[in-house]
């Protein structure tokens, strides 16, 4: 179950929709029992926001098939990529962290980094976050 600690200056739990309902979430929650309940991921949707994918690539990309086809993860997808592309992505996704405290986060299950700007606001959410350990998989460095 999704379990979220209250940060010291955080707003009252009204205000924060995060508290209530996890539709805001921009992270998914912790699924893999393997890999522990402080392990959270970030989507978007696959191909569409992969600059470096290659027909190989795009063939055998598991976050084209199985749970990702699910209508609801998929509306998740989305809606993670056009929250990407807004000025609030990177404070939403400090307090997030900051209400989750996830020991690693993966960035991109599915999806990749898909420009240098929203490359950018990985890496100051990542800066402001010393504490939590980030991963991602890329094949966007491969864009000119």
């Amino acid at each position: 179950m999704y379990r979220q600690r209250r940060h010291p200056v955080e707003s009252p739990v009204e205000s924060n929709p995060l508290k209530t309902d996890r539709s805001f979430a921009l992270l998914s929650e912790p699924k893999i029992a393997k890999l522990g309940r402080r392990v959270y991921g970030f989507n978007l949707p696959a191909a569409i926001s992969c600059p470096g994918a290659t027909d190989v690539c795009l063939s055998c990309c598991f976050a084209l098939a199985g749970h990702f086809r699910r209508p609801s993860v998929a509306a998740a997808t989305a809606r993670n990529l056009r929250r990407t592309k807004t000025t609030k992505f990177v404070p939403d996704m400090r307090n997030e962290l900051s209400c989750t405290q996830p020991a690693v986060v993966r960035i991109h299950i599915g999806g990749d980094f898909y420009d240098a700007a929203y490359t950018r606001k990985w890496s100051a959410i990542i800066r402001s976050r010393g504490q939590t350990q980030f991963f991602a998989y890329t094949r966007s460095w491969r864009v000119p």
